[in-house]
């Protein structure tokens, strides 16, 4: 499976946020584009709301423009590595970077991608009085990126088993890239970890549910 950086297979957007202090920049009830921040982000796997909104002075003055659907989102301050899809079309804050993928890269491939890299952010990131990632650091991650059919197979298989393993009471702990396969680490209701993995072919038949390596 070949490996490339990230700035290869996806073009990277920053965020923004208006003066808070100016009425004019905020949308109130349904009106305005969704504006999506940490909270937002923290507790969605998919955004489909958002608590706050920017009225069309506010994006100007900040000048954000509405990514589409699909858009991957991945916080790069405090909890570095959170990742969530926009479901709907939105802008976000400085804390965030949008990842909008390239033709033939699946966007909910790609977030699982990037949330398997989430254990080794910590080599990469900068400390001041919080943790935090540049822009230019992100770029250039580098991610396993198998054809697109494989891709789709991958994450289609991600998120049958992880739904059906939720339902029976287990809990997402993390995601991991290694050996040539995509590995999403789970407990069980006793807090046993294991693993659901799709390797490079991403077959259910070569997929597998292993105990979490040691």
């Amino acid at each position: 499976m070949r490996r490339v950086r990230l700035k290869h297979v996806a073009r990277l957007v920053g965020g923004g946020t208006p003066a808070v202090d100016k009425d004019a920049y905020w949308a109130h009830g349904d009106e305005g584009t969704r504006w999506v921040t940490f909270s937002d982000l923290s507790y969605q796997r998919a955004v489909t709301g958002t608590s706050r909104r920017l009225s069309d002075d506010g994006l100007a003055a900040a000048r954000l423009t509405p990514a589409p659907v699909g858009t991957v989102l991945f916080s790069i301050y405090a909890s570095v590595g959170l990742v969530s899809e926009l479901a709907l079309p939105a802008v976000w804050n400085q804390a965030i970077l949008g990842v909008i993928p390239s033709e033939g890269v699946l966007g909910r491939y790609l977030a699982y991608a990037l949330e398997a890299l989430r254990p080794s952010l910590s080599l990469h990131m900068r400390s001041n009085t919080q943790n935090n990632l540049n822009a230019d650091t992100v770029r250039n991650l580098a991610l396993a990126i198998p054809s697109f059919d494989r891709q789709s197979r991958i994450a289609d298989y991600l998120d049958a088993e992880t739904a059906r393993l939720v339902e029976l009471g287990a809990a997402v702990v993390h995601e991991k890239q290694e050996w040539g396969a995509q590995w999403r680490t789970l407990t069980d209701p006793e807090g046993n970890e294991f693993c659901v993995v799709a390797t490079a072919a991403g077959d259910p038949a070569e997929s597998a549910q292993h105990p979490a390596p040691a």
